[in-house]
C-alpha cells in the first residue's frame, strides 16, 4: 500500500469512491475542492492505494485565517474502508502524510486539524483526537 496524490486523471476514480461510501458524502469531492479554491483555501487530495486501486484517501482543506496560524479540515472524512482490519494502519499512515501538509511550528502554524467522517460510533484509533463541542456537518439535520 501507499500513499500519493489524487490526479485529475483519478478524479473519476475517486468520485465513484465518494458516491459509493456512506460514511463520506460531496465534501469530499472534486467539485468542492474548487469551492474551497474559490473562498481561498488551499486543498489537498490524498490517496491510499494498494496496487494500482484507490481504496481511500481524504481531501483536506487548509484555511489560513491570519498570515501565520491556519487550520486543516477533512469534512465528511477521511475515506477508510473502516470494517477492514487495516482500517487502523490505513488511518495512522494517512496522518502520517496529513502531519507532512500541517505546520506544527514556524512562520505558519497548523493549530488544529478537524476531521468529520459520518460515523455513528467512532472507532477506538480515534480517541487521540478530542471532539469537537459542535458538529460542521451533522449526520442528521431536522
Amino acid at each position: 500500500m501507499r500513499f500519493g496524490y489524487i490526479s485529475q486523471d483519478r478524479k473519476k476514480e475517486w468520485e465513484k469512491l465518494v458516491k459509493f461510501e456512506p460514511t463520506s458524502g460531496y465534501l469530499q469531492s472534486f467539485f468542492w475542492t474548487q469551492f474551497l479554491n474559490n473562498l481561498g483555501w488551499t486543498t489537498f487530495k490524498i490517496g491510499i492505494f494498494e496496487k494500482e486501486e484507490l481504496i481511500g484517501g481524504a481531501i483536506i482543506g487548509k484555511f489560513t485565517y491570519s498570515k501565520s496560524v491556519n487550520i486543516l479540515y477533512i469534512p465528511e472524512g477521511p475515506i477508510l474502508p473502516y470494517k477492514d482490519k487495516k482500517a487502523e494502519e490505513l488511518f495512522e499512515g494517512l496522518i502520517s502524510e496529513i502531519d507532512k501538509i500541517a505546520n506544527l511550528s514556524g512562520a505558519n502554524l497548523t493549530t488544529h486539524l478537524r476531521i468529520e467522517p459520518k460515523l455513528t460510533h467512532l472507532p477506538k484509533y480515534f480517541k487521540r483526537f478530542q471532539k469537537a463541542p459542535t458538529d460542521q456537518q451533522p449526520l442528521r439535520t431536522i
